[in-house]
């Protein structure tokens, strides 16, 4: 009997799909996907270095590690990819993407430059 109800349950699920509108099928694959890709992007909560007068601060220890990246959301990305990095800069003049492992303690405002710090680890 169980097999029976889970026979027919299933049937429904297929069905339900089945009638949907194709455009609906298409927002609900993306759904799905969010949800599945959710737990990497929920991991690091970052926010940007300011000094009193808010005015954007960048990072002036040594970094990590650097790549290039296009535009600052490329080089957020790579920090969100690595679990170990707690902070980057974006220069955007140069395109670079510097990225620290630890919690750098100098900081300065520099054109076109922006850090920011993932606040999950931030103590």
């Amino acid at each position: 009997m169980i097999e029976i109800g889970y026979y027919l349950q299933k049937r429904r699920h297929q069905l339900a799909f089945a009638n949907m509108d194709p455009d609906c099928i298409v927002v609900v694959l993306i759904v799905i996907i969010c949800f599945a890709i959710s737990d990497a992007m929920l991991a690091k909560l970052f926010s940007l270095e300011l000094d009193e007068d808010g005015r954007e601060l960048c990072a002036t220890d040594t970094p990590s590690e650097e790549h290039f990246a296009f535009e600052f959301i490329q080089c957020g990305v790579h920090c969100v990819n690595k679990p170990e990095c707690l902070q980057y800069n974006y220069i955007q003049a140069t395109s670079s993407c510097q990225l620290f492992n630890y919690l750098p303690s100098s900081f300065t405002s520099i054109d076109s430059c922006r850090s920011l710090k993932n606040m999950v680890s931030a103590n």
